[in-house]
């Protein structure tokens, strides 16, 4: 891909990116107030991603705050929206690093890993995205008291026999994610970890993917067990296909909204595909 085009995806994220914030210090890519937890922490990874942060970085975190941890989280999807959030923000405090952990460590589960990994909600991609998110937060905040054995035990219940990872036996792309990416953070090898790279690059060469989402999941699991994509031209060329007016970017090519959470998947991919801004990208508040 040419590099001014590739030039005009990322100046057109940035834009859409902040075109999303609202009053209230957040962002929403509807937006209408409230703002939403996720959507900021998409937002802001999404910008990090470029070496951007926030115009209105202490709006931002007062909006973090009083959302999020103005009172003790209930689930492990606030605390990890919290802590990778302003730690990207650079305001993760001493004394907030210690209220997550200890809020964390609550959620581990008597398998090893961390939250519910049954009868879960049709919205969650994973079993293991809650012991990916207890993990991310853990190693963001430096928890030096984690017991990777017990998580690869409990990260190994979901492999299967093609290579992948997934329950009852069916691996799909997330899980594969998540487990590959709690590995790297819990500084442990998988069972097999070249099963699970074949794995991969059969669903790359039959291009398995639909969705943005299921492009970033193999892209990042490929990047965790040291590996890339093997075709890089095509995983850019679709997404630009997933871009709309405006900068943001869809779910597929052909239907769809933008939204910052398909927005900062195809920031990622276009990363680690290996697409770079030629000069120093920049937020234009007088094209919002």
């Amino acid at each position: 891909m040419r590099e001014d085009v590739i030039e005009n995806l990322l100046e057109g994220a940035v834009q859409y990116i902040e075109s999303c914030r609202l009053v209230d210090g957040g962002y929403f890519f509807a937006r209408v107030p409230p703002s939403s937890g996720l959507d900021t922490y998409f937002a802001v990874m999404g910008l990090s991603l470029l070496g951007l942060k926030p115009v209105i970085l202490a709006e931002v975190e007062a909006f973090v705050h009083n959302g999020l941890l103005k009172d003790e989280p209930v689930h492990l999807g606030g605390l990890f929206v919290a802590a990778e959030t302003l730690d990207k923000l650079g305001c993760l405090t001493d004394e907030l690093k210690y209220r997550i952990r200890r809020a964390v460590t609550a959620f581990k589960n008597q398998f090893g890993g961390y939250g519910a990994f049954e009868h879960l909600d049709v919205a969650i991609p994973s079993e293991l995205q809650g012991t990916y998110r207890a993990m991310k937060v853990l190693h963001t905040i430096g928890a030096n008291r984690i017991d990777a054995g017990e998580v690869g035990c409990f990260v190994e219940n979901w492999h299967n026999g093609d290579g992948g990872y997934g329950g009852r036996g069916r691996s799909n792309l997330a899980s594969t994610f998540f487990a590959t990416s709690i590995a790297c953070l819990g500084g442990f090898e998988l069972i097999d970890r070249y099963s699970t790279i074949a794995y991969l690059r059969r669903k790359e060469t039959n291009r398995e993917y639909q969705y943005i989402e299921d492009l970033y999941w193999l892209a990042t699991a490929l990047d965790n067990l040291g590996g890339s994509l093997a075709d890089r031209s095509g995983a850019t060329e679709f997404v630009r296909r997933c871009r709309r007016r405006g900068g943001g970017f869809a779910r597929a090519t052909a239907i769809g909204i933008p939204t910052l959470e398909y927005t900062f998947y195809a920031l990622s991919i276009l990363k680690l595909a290996g697409c770079q801004a030629r000069g120093t990208l920049k937020i234009d508040s007088e094209k919002l």
